[in-house]
């Protein structure tokens, strides 16, 4: 490999070697790091620099984009509260005007 550099400080062949090596790396169906175990000529960083600097439009690619759907549920849990003599359940979405009403009643 020629490593003249070039003036932006890369050596000469650096992105065709790489490009070529990142081909290698997508036609597989390896992780980045499991690929780079298997490889003499690249270490795991210096593939995953060139990806980040010279092919960032690919990891964009991959990213999903837009809104992840949530199932949102109401809580299940109920809450037991103890007035003197009294035990009130308090299920989920409870009436707070009527749970007010009562506790005037109930509180003595």
């Amino acid at each position: 490999m020629d490593v003249k550099e070039t003036s932006n400080h890369v050596p000469s062949g650096y992105v065709e070697k790489m490009s070529r090596i990142y081909e290698e790396w997508r036609e597989s169906d390896l992780s980045l790091k499991a690929f780079c175990e298997t490889q003499d000529e690249v270490t795991y960083s210096q593939l995953h620099y060139f990806r980040l600097t010279y092919r960032p439009e690919d990891i964009q690619q991959e990213r999903p984009t837009g809104w992840a759907k949530i199932n949102m549920q109401a809580p299940t849990t109920k809450l037991d509260l103890h007035v003197g003599p009294y035990k009130v359940v308090i299920p989920p979405g409870f009436d707070k005007e009527l749970l007010t009403e009562l506790l005037e009643v109930i509180t003595p």
